[in-house]
């Protein structure tokens, strides 16, 4: 028991000769020094609460080197990948890509939808985005929306490999790569 009331007292004490946090500038209405939250990782906003911050009250981009994405937050980009055959050629498609890359990483999606066939035989080919090469090979979960899951995998070549013998369907993929 006197240890615990030796330890009470030292801790009363401690606190006792601390000064407040309202003493030291800070106040739970958002009146924050600069200094408390702009390190580089973002500022606090004016309505925040001091005295309890949270996610919320912070704003900014934190740079890859801090542990951050360096994203602001920006919108996917929109891009018409070009699609070969291993033989021949398709007939009529529709091809959609959109694209987003955070440091070297590069998440893409696709859409593919072939409503003449043609000549195109074995596997077929759609381009990555020209900004961002493929850095090495990468598995990207396919789906043909008559037959199931197919496989499709990215190559460092800068072409994303649907491996099925096309027909008249719609094909998706979508996943991550590293880039060059």
């Amino acid at each position: 028991m006197m240890r615990f009331l030796s330890s009470l007292t030292l801790l009363l004490a401690a606190l006792a000769a601390s000064a407040p946090a309202h003493a030291q500038g800070y106040s739970p209405t958002g009146a924050c020094p600069t200094h408390q939250w702009n390190t580089g990782y973002g500022s606090m906003t004016a309505s925040a609460n001091c005295a309890q911050p949270g996610f919320g009250d912070l704003s900014g981009t934190a740079a890859v080197s801090q542990g951050g994405t360096g994203d602001t937050g920006t919108a996917w980009t929109s891009y018409t990948p070009t699609l070969t055959c291993s033989s021949g050629s398709v007939g009529a498609a529709t091809v959609s890509g959109r694209y987003k890359t955070l440091g070297k990483t590069t998440f893409v999606s696709l859409a593919v939808t072939i409503t003449s066939l043609g000549t195109c035989g074995a596997n077929f080919y759609v381009s990555v985005p020209t900004t961002n090469p493929v850095l090495a090979v990468a598995p990207l979960p396919g789906y043909d929306t008559t037959t199931g899951f197919i496989p499709v995998v990215a190559e460092s070549s800068g072409i994303i490999v649907f491996a099925v013998t096309p027909a008249t369907h719609q094909y998706y993929a979508s996943g991550v790569y590293e880039a060059s």
